[in-house]
């Protein structure tokens, strides 16, 4: 609430609360009660953003954007914002590890993107690698634990602001589990940079199904005493997005 100024305002729930079937319906009543409130809240951020963009879109047309998933709405949003709101002519294709799965409540959010094509998947969906979709479960933190080994050991990015004529990029003043990303992403790269010396002269090793890829993360989510517990005891995550942060375990 800070990074968009309306902290002060009057609301009628804590900030401090969790969002949850309870009270969502008076969040949403707020929302659109205060739509145009909220929008010139917001109107300086999308100022920035749009400067952003428009130089590095600057004479594309067609752009890939890549996440772990799970629904691909960054893409999507952000192609709706680029063509709609800003008249930015650009196609805008995301690539997702894996989409969401089947054990959550909006599973099916993505589905028409992915059968037209706008969002590609890797690892698995409802139409690929369906028991890897069926025995991903967010609710055993397998969302965070995947996103965790591709986090950047860098500050996260929080927001668009203008500075002068131009724009600013505001991130958080310090990245969580730095130590633990650095180690296994050597890790990952010393395993990556093993695999293709010894097989250098087999380019066709390097055709890795999703499949594949995503299996040894399964048998470590199997494992968990073994593997999870000890490598993530100690790492922080914000679940909700709204910069609180508290230990997975």
């Amino acid at each position: 609430m800070n990074s968009i100024g309306i902290a002060e305002w009057e609301f009628p729930f804590s900030l401090n609360d969790e969002l949850t079937m309870k009270n969502a319906n008076a969040a949403e009543r707020f929302i659109l009660d205060n739509w145009d409130k909220l929008m010139e809240s917001y109107s300086d951020m999308d100022k920035a953003a749009k400067i952003y963009f428009s130089e590095i879109l600057e004479g594309c047309k067609n752009v890939i954007t890549v996440d772990c998933g799970w629904a691909g709405s960054g893409n999507i949003f952000l192609e709706q914002i680029v063509n709609k709101k800003w008249g930015i002519e650009c196609g805008f294709t995301g690539v997702l590890a894996g989409s969401n799965s089947y054990n959550q409540y909006d599973s099916d959010f993505s589905e028409t993107f992915l059968l037209d094509k706008k969002l590609q998947v890797y690892c698995f969906s409802s139409a690929i690698n369906r028991d890897k979709y069926m025995a991903h479960m967010p609710s055993a933190n397998h969302n965070i634990y995947f996103e965790l080994l591709f986090s950047a050991p860098q500050p996260s990015f929080r927001e668009f602001a203008l500075n002068g004529d131009g724009y600013e990029l505001i991130f958080d003043d310090e990245a969580e589990n730095e130590m633990y990303i650095r180690e296994i992403q050597k890790g990952e790269t010393d395993f990556i940079n093993e695999y293709v010396r010894n097989f250098d002269k087999y380019p066709y090793m390097r055709n890795i199904s999703g499949s594949d890829a995503y299996s040894p993360f399964m048998d470590a989510m199997k494992n968990s005493k073994k593997y999870i517990d000890k490598v993530f005891s100690e790492c922080m995550f914000d679940e909700t997005t709204n910069g609180k942060k508290v230990r997975i375990k």
